[in-house]
């Protein structure tokens, strides 16, 4: 299974590979609607089901899409840091710890490391924390 950015379309994608070689592979777009999908970083839950971190450029937010199934016809998309007037969420690295989603993440505005601890499996809630705080310098890129 790969999470990837369709830059044409500017969607998040799915591949799953039909063999070990990966020779073939089915896609499905997991987000679209505006520009979604850049920085992406997968994970597969104990339930078999993808869960992807990844950044929605439209509103400048940190996402997270839950695979409701192993093909992941459907999914349950979340908010974990809304933009607002700032551009959170580049340069994802996915993480599962205890079942729940562990997100470090790049705020762009404030040049700052972030990272977010969701407190259940569906990140209704997430804990967020600055890591590094950029200043007058620049952290948090390439986590």
């Amino acid at each position: 299974v790969i999470s990837y950015y369709d830059v044409t379309n500017k969607n998040l994608m799915l591949a799953f590979c039909g063999n070990a070689a990966c020779s073939s592979s089915t896609k499905t777009i997991v987000d679209e609607g505006g520009n979604v999908g850049q920085y992406t970083s997968l994970q597969i839950l104990a339930n078999g089901n993808a869960v992807i971190s990844y950044y929605d450029e439209t509103n400048g937010n940190l996402m997270l899409a839950f695979c409701d199934n192993a093909a992941c016809s459907s999914t349950t998309k979340r908010i974990v840091e809304s933009g607002g007037t700032d551009d959170v969420g580049q340069y994802t690295s996915l993480q599962i710890l205890n079942g729940n989603a562990v997100i470090s993440y790049y705020d762009a505005d404030n040049k700052d490391l972030k990272i977010a601890f969701c407190n259940d499996a569906t990140c209704s809630s997430p804990t967020l924390r600055i890591v590094d705080s950029g200043g007058t310098n620049d952290v948090g890129q390439y986590t």
